[in-house]
């Protein structure tokens, strides 16, 4: 088995994968010693990352089902170079197995591209989840108009805010104050407020 996976590495036909499997190492290799030295390579200062969920617009646009642009770029040329390499030396072991021939690089070079596509976009979608990375959940004051906020103590009227919670689109809990849009309508402890707009730095809400 060693000799035929050493005479399918260093076939003439199969040069492209065998680059491909080199480069994939020597990022894995990166990589791990990143890792050991404590660089920050899944930092802000890295690849930009984008949501896969998100409609993506511009360059991004055109390859975000490949979830290019998802990870730090290091990662997700491991996994597009290394699913091609993989698929590659499958297909010419399966056809020098069955068939007793290797295929031309020619032929085998698109061909497991077109194999490799979707299976680096799968890849992808299970990897950002278990990548680490460094985010920013600072948000604007402006981010919590629209959501549900509960009266925390007291009541509010026109003119008169009180503290409420809400829970921000990361989880996490703010308190602010707030009064009633409008003019006679009272909010009472535990009530839930549909926050509305924002002037200065009370916020306005409605009953929802």
């Amino acid at each position: 088995m060693f000799t035929e996976l050493t005479y399918l590495f260093t076939h003439q036909d199969n040069w492209f994968f065998a680059v491909c499997a080199t480069v994939c190492a020597l990022m894995i290799g990166l990589l791990f010693i990143s890792a050991i030295l404590g660089f920050d390579i899944f930092g802000d200062s890295g690849s930009p990352e984008f949501d896969l969920t998100a409609p993506a617009t511009g360059l991004f646009g055109s390859f975000s089902w490949l979830g290019f642009g998802s990870m730090p770029m290091l990662i997700w040329l491991v996994v597009f170079f290394g699913g091609w390499s993989m698929y590659g030396f499958i297909l010419q072991s399966l056809t020098h197995e069955y068939f007793g021939i290797v295929l031309s690089w020619a032929i085998a070079i698109p061909v497991t591209l077109m194999i490799n596509l979707p299976g680096v976009s799968i890849a992808c979608r299970v990897l950002k989840p278990l990548i680490p990375r460094n985010e920013s959940y600072a948000i604007s004051v402006t981010d919590l108009i629209g959501l549900t906020a509960t009266i925390v103590i007291g009541t509010a009227s026109k003119g008169h805010p009180t503290e409420a919670k809400v829970v921000d689109q990361h989880g996490t809990t703010q308190y602010i104050l707030i009064e009633p849009e409008n003019l006679n309508e009272i909010f009472n402890q535990a009530d839930l407020i549909l926050i509305s707009e924002l002037q200065g730095h009370i916020y306005k809400g409605i009953k929802p």
